[in-house]
């Protein structure tokens, strides 16, 4: 079973954080009685501005979005969802009574960096609701503080070939050779290089993070590695 409070990756041990940053924030927890294993720790912005407000749905909705089926149309109810949860485990329960299967939902953010430009914060997920091996994720959501709005990876680099670039020399340098993997295929199911969907900002310096089954196998779990910040040169738009 995978731990609740995980250091999936190193980078994520510290946060990095800019003095001059006025952004607080709160931890939430909920604790209701459920018959399934539902563990939730969440940051939400203080403040009742349009920002934080901004902020804190889209928190609430990506972490929803991160174990229910609610479509496009997610709503940012986290303690609905959680309920729906629990009682479509009840119903899975009454239905086959002889299984001794105890779903489990474990969700967690973590503030990996803040600054007077950007707020990073990854989303972990674990769901277990029988089979092989539950389902885990990260994402990372990196916020504009003056408009509470998501950044784009656009908004972040100044030129997105020339970080792919980069990237991908790190990549061989921090993954492949420490894997002793020659080929760039092998990991990509043939295809060639491409940058993984979460990249977060950490203390020391930019992360790229593939999550399970979006590179190799489920057996290869998360494949992470960190440009310095100093190595990005001009290619940041925001630090």
């Amino acid at each position: 079973m995978k731990n609740f409070i995980r250091s999936l990756i190193l980078f994520l041990l510290v946060v990095g954080c800019d003095d001059d940053s006025k952004v607080q924030f709160n931890l939430n927890s909920i604790n209701n009685d459920y018959e399934a294993n539902i563990e939730v720790l969440y940051h939400q912005v203080e403040g009742k501005d349009i920002n934080s407000k901004a902020i804190n749905e889209t928190i609430k909705r990506e972490f929803v979005k991160s174990f229910s089926d609610s479509g496009d149309e997610v709503s940012p109810n986290v303690e609905a969802a959680i309920l729906a949860f629990d009682e479509e485990y009840k119903a899975f329960k009454s239905s086959f009574p002889d299984n001794e299967q105890v779903w489990q939902l474990l969700v967690e953010t973590e503030i990996t960096y803040i600054s007077e430009d950007v707020i990073s914060i990854a989303l972990n997920t674990y769901i277990d609701t029988g089979g092989a091996h539950g389902n885990d994720s990260i994402i990372f959501m990196n916020f504009n503080p003056d408009t509470g709005k998501l950044y784009a990876l656009n908004d972040i680099v100044t030129d997105i070939d020339a970080l792919k670039e980069l990237a991908q020399t790190y990549f061989k340098k921090e993954v492949m050779l420490l894997e002793n993997t020659e080929s760039m295929e092998d990991y990509f199911f043939g295809e060639p290089f491409k940058l993984p969907e979460n990249i977060g900002f950490g203390e020391d310096g930019l992360i790229f993070l593939y999550n399970v089954y979006e590179i190799a196998s489920y057996a290869e779990g998360y494949t992470e590695f960190q440009i310095p910040y100093n190595e990005l040169n001009d290619l940041l738009k925001i630090n």
